[in-house]
């Protein structure tokens, strides 16, 4: 798969999983404005990483991001509280 169909091929799926995405990052984060700060996060990574070798784990790869994001901000607002 070319970088450009992968890149068409992941915008089609935020676009169409936006709500799933954004409830996933709410799962974790409990706040809008924290969940909405994760999606953008993570959407950004996504679009600027290197192509998959397989497309068929496109979900599976979306969700971890948003996940590791997700975990990330929670782990840096951990950092800040206690400090």
């Amino acid at each position: 798969m070319t970088a450009h169909a992968f890149h068409e091929e992941l915008t089609t799926y935020l676009q169409a999983e936006q709500d799933r995405i954004y409830r996933l990052a709410h799962s974790y984060m409990q706040n809008e404005q924290d969940a909405l700060d994760v999606v953008q996060t993570a959407v950004v990574k996504a679009l600027s990483a290197s192509p998959m070798r397989q497309p068929r784990y496109l979900k599976t790869w979306v969700y971890r991001i948003v996940a590791n994001t997700a975990i990330d901000a929670l782990r840096a607002h951990k950092r800040l509280v206690l400090s």
